[in-house]
């Protein structure tokens, strides 16, 4: 062997050297490589899955998911950083699952999977449906798993109420009905890439900016919401303000009823009331409707939300030293009266 290829040989090995030490010490471009290579197997499972359900074959896509976990469990045999991947898997299969039989395939993939992540809201749910033809005994345990995680989440109670109707087990009924409509905390991250506003969807909690030429760029929190009844929430500005409106912002569940009755302004010489109908009202995603003495707007979609409200009034308010919104926040209904009052 001539000296040229000896010096390759050389190279090639000291190259294959460095790079195994460097990969083996530097955690920063070890967890980079890793998470790359995460991603990209992530999004190659998530694309096979897609033939499978244009072409509702949720036998094949369940024994794809299988896999899927099985090679999971090669890095590790309880929890790995494949999870909210086969999650996302698992999420757009239930989504796209319409009749018991289609639950019924996804029964081992979400056996396996809450095998390794036991405290996921939603899987205990999609495990209750699937197994609710052979026993809804056992499907009433993971809801009631399920709600415990989550209490003011609405999927675990529209299961129990889709059981009830076909057992005709009234006595669940009367006694989840009152409990869905009294939750408020609890609510989970979904995404596991970003987060809402406020950390988690919830119906405790919500913020407003003052619409001010004077800019004033803070939130200002409110976390005491109480439902089903008209109340007060006041909100004080650092200083006074010129204010043309407010922008309320939340990070509600799906579902929420938002009735506002009137903004109140206070200054140093009184206060004055604006009534609904002196009021501009824009969303990103919710819907308005005018009531009688009141706005309703609906808020059907989970996460983050913004609520613009201008004043009719020309020129702004001045000298406002507080803010009072007189608003029923409400959630709306999962049945008709006769079924779940």
């Amino acid at each position: 062997m001539n000296l040229y290829i000896k010096l390759i040989l050389i190279f090639i090995l000291t190259s294959i050297i460095i790079f195994v030490s460097y990969f083996t010490f530097n955690h920063n471009i070890r967890r980079t490589v890793l998470t790359y290579v995460f991603v990209t197997h992530d999004y190659y499972q998530l694309k096979r899955l897609t033939t499978d359900l244009q072409n509702r074959n949720f036998s094949s896509a369940s024994e794809k998911i299988l896999k899927y976990i099985n090679i999971s469990k090669k890095f590790s045999s309880e929890k790995s950083y494949m999870i909210p991947g086969i999650y996302n898997a698992i999420e757009l299969v239930a989504s796209k699952a319409l009749d018991q039989e289609d639950f019924n395939f996804l029964e081992k993939p979400l056996i396996e999977l809450l095998k390794m992540e036991p405290n996921l809201y939603k899987p205990n749910v999609w495990l209750a449906r699937a197994l609710s033809d052979d026993s809804y005994e056992k499907s009433l345990t993971l809801l009631e798993k399920a709600i415990s995680i989550s209490p003011s989440e609405d999927d675990a109670y529209r299961e129990i109420l889709r059981i009830s109707q076909i057992t005709k087990k009234n006595n669940l009924i009367d006694k989840y009905c009152n409990d869905f409509f009294i939750s408020q905390l609890g609510g989970t991250q979904h995404d596991p890439h970003f987060s809402t506003l406020f950390g988690s969807s919830n119906i405790k909690k919500f913020a407003i900016k003052f619409k001010s030429k004077i800019k004033d760029k803070n939130f200002y929190l409110n976390s005491g919401i109480q439902l089903a009844k008209f109340l007060s929430y006041e909100f004080i500005p650092n200083k006074t303000l010129n204010l043309d409106g407010v922008d309320i912002y939340f990070s509600f569940l799906p579902g929420i009823n938002i009735n506002l009755k009137e903004i109140i302004l206070h200054t140093n010489k009184g206060k004055k009331i604006i009534p609904n109908n002196e009021l501009i009202i824009t969303s990103n995603s919710s819907f308005i409707q005018n009531e009688k003495d009141q706005i309703s707007i609906l808020s059907l979609k989970e996460g983050d939300e913004i609520i613009r409200i201008t004043f009719q009034k020309k020129t702004p308010y001045e000298n406002i030293e507080k803010i009072e919104l007189i608003i029923n926040f409400k959630k709306m209904k999962l049945s008709n009266n006769f079924y779940c009052n």
